[in-house]
């Protein structure tokens, strides 16, 4: 499993960081490649110090390396298809609405997540699948790609005010790569 680090440093800007651990049993400790087939990008949410309400919703753009697909709702849609983005385990209950779009050209996608107030604080928010063709794709190609930055709002609900408040500089995205 592969981590990515992204914290903001604005409303739109985003660094990104690898952590890269040993899998142990070989003296070749260097990222390997993917192999064929698909894979899943777990997008985690974790508040910074000084956090003052939860995240309920979420709107992050990721670049993908050149050759990772996304399977879409059908020929000529951009929409993910709906079995390949879902909520994450840290979203609880029915109040939740996922929604995601890909584009090949300049290889993005646009992930977005609403839940009722107070639903997300930290851990798994989205879940999206997928595909790698073989041996093609390393870990440090989403860690080279992200670097620039890319698109992240988050929004809470302040629970005194019950009003929708941005707060994209107090989270922090942790990307997760499985197989």
């Amino acid at each position: 499993m592969s981590n990515f680090r992204i914290s903001s440093s604005g409303i739109v800007a985003l660094t990104l960081t690898l952590a890269i651990g040993c899998s142990g049993g070989s003296s070749d400790s260097g990222p390997k490649p993917l192999a064929a087939g698909s894979h899943t990008l777990s997008v985690e949410i974790q508040p910074v110090t000084g956090a003052t309400v939860p995240v309920s919703g979420l709107d992050l753009t990721l670049v993908l390396p050149p050759g990772v697909t996304i399977a879409t709702q059908g020929s000529g849609s951009s929409e993910i298809a709906a079995a390949d983005l879902t909520a994450g385990s840290a979203v609880p209950g029915a109040t939740k609405v996922v929604a995601g779009s890909y584009r090949s050209g300049p290889q993005q996608v646009r992930l977005g997540l609403t839940a009722g107030p107070s639903a997300v604080w930290s851990g798994e928010a989205l879940r999206l699948t997928f595909f790698a063709p073989a041996n093609q794709i390393m870990a440090t190609d989403f860690q080279a790609l992200n670097t620039s930055p890319v698109a992240l709002t988050a929004v809470g609900v302040d629970t005194i005010t019950h009003s929708s408040v941005i707060i994209t500089k107090q989270v922090q995205i942790i990307l997760k790569v499985t197989n």
